[in-house]
């Protein structure tokens, strides 16, 4: 037997045997495919028909080893069916709701009403609305579902997957949601209609890992959940708002989430948008943290001296990338770029840092601290640019050896790393 079941309407009767009848060959079916076509949908029979197996909810044999449910149809009979296997399957662990153009109110309220008395599963994702005839009314809809089932349904949950516009409608004003199991959230970007008051509290005292997508910086504070004790944050921000806003987001994120140990910022800017590690220096209060990622569509603009302040305050980050391939490099910038000193910092100041991106002036000079820790070192130079002369390149790969000595060679996108790798390669021969 497979172990993936697809429910069709054609041949719905068969596909049912499948799963609740002993297999031949002792492979139970781990993952049930609940999926219907635009126009060919479950017959109202199809519930009935399940029912003559098990009118009752069933939670042994065949339905113990389903493990997974995908749907990617919500007409009536769909939900309904969705419902009866959700019913009988003890083990499952994980559900994946698609919204579709059959979406339909009462029969979302049915799905709810079903699972309120159910334990469910520990996994729900909802991917993202698809309704190429009328997204906006799709996307209501879906929106309604999503905070339905998760207000009247599954609660216990531990690992959620959400559209942005979706989580949006759950922290409508006011509004206060408790998760008290949920360690991961993902929320996905997506048509998510606008904030009309100040967003209500999503409460959950045991998540670890959060995604989330906003519009700017100080939003992205404003819709965070309650979360003491999370440890991996990836937040993308999709425009920079006023001038020192910044500077305010990182003052408040180090102090709403003082525990984070791994820490990814992705924001979307214009070329002559203004991006500078000192705006995030209040982020240095994080003594946790042991990874930092900022991924920006400008050039993010610092100096030796700012790398130091960052590294001396975050005595555990073993990895750091700032930026090292961006999106908009301006030509003849008449702003400095991070010079290549920054290496002589990371050699200098970073005892466990072991992985390090940036995007450097690497055109020179290059001069050695006179103490350095030597550990092996990552080294990701993304688009940095290099040396246009020779000899500059020489002394560029001789001092990368002596500060990281046993160090992998440094990768990056820009063609003249690859020169810097023979370099490299043939002083080592």
């Amino acid at each position: 037997m497979p172990e993936i079941v697809d429910i069709l309407p054609q041949g719905f009767k068969t596909q049912i045997q499948t799963v609740t009848q002993p297999p031949a060959d002792g492979v139970h079916p781990r993952e049930l495919h609940i999926t219907e076509g635009a126009t060919n949908n479950f017959p109202p029979t199809a519930k009935a028909y399940c029912d003559s197996f098990f009118p009752t909810t069933h939670t042994e044999g065949p339905f113990s080893f389903i493990d997974t449910i995908t749907t990617t149809s919500f007409s009536p009979t769909a939900l309904h069916l969705l419902t009866w296997f959700i019913s009988r399957c003890s083990d499952l662990s994980r559900v994946e709701l698609a919204v579709g153009s059959e979406l339909n109110p009462n029969a979302i309220q049915h799905l709810v009403d079903g699972l309120a008395s159910m334990h469910g599963p520990k996994t729900l994702t909802f991917s993202d609305v698809h309704n190429t005839s009328n997204p906006q009314t799709a996307a209501q809809l879906g929106r309604r579902m999503c905070v339905n089932i998760l207000v009247g349904g599954f609660k216990k949950i531990t690992h959620l997957t959400i559209p942005e516009g979706a989580y949006i409608k759950l922290l409508h004003p006011g509004a206060t949601l408790c998760l008290d199991s949920l360690t991961q959230l993902t929320v996905t970007p997506q048509d998510r209609g606008t904030i009309t008051g100040p967003p209500g509290t999503l409460r959950a005292p045991l998540l670890r890992n959060l995604n989330l997508p906003a519009d700017t910086p100080l939003e992205a504070i404003e819709i965070l959940p309650c979360m003491p004790k999370v440890s991996t944050l990836s937040l993308t921000i999709r425009r920079l708002g006023f001038v020192g806003e910044l500077q305010e987001f990182a003052k408040e994120l180090a102090t709403v989430c003082p525990k984070v140990d791994r820490l990814r910022i992705t924001m979307i800017t214009n070329a002559s948008d203004d991006v500078q590690l000192t705006y995030l220096q209040p982020l240095a209060k994080l003594e946790c943290i042991s990874s930092f990622e900022l991924v920006v569509s400008s050039v993010v603009r610092y100096g030796s001296e700012d790398l130091k302040n960052l590294l001396a305050n975050w005595d555990h980050i073993s990895n750091l990338v700032l930026n090292p391939s961006p999106a908009f490099i301006i030509p003849m910038d008449p702003v400095p770029l991070p010079p290549v000193e920054c290496l002589n910092v990371v050699a200098t100041c970073g005892p466990k840092l072991n992985s390090f991106g940036a995007f450097l002036d690497c055109s020179g000079p290059f001069n050695a601290p006179s103490r350095f820790w030597g550990d092996r070192l990552r080294l990701n130079l993304g688009s940095s640019p290099g040396p246009t002369d020779p000899d500059d390149l020489d002394d560029l790969a001789d001092l990368l050896k002596e500060l990281f000595p046993g160090s992998p060679l440094p990768r990056g996108n820009a063609e003249w790393i690859t020169d810097l790798q023979d370099r490299m390669t043939e002083t080592l021969e």
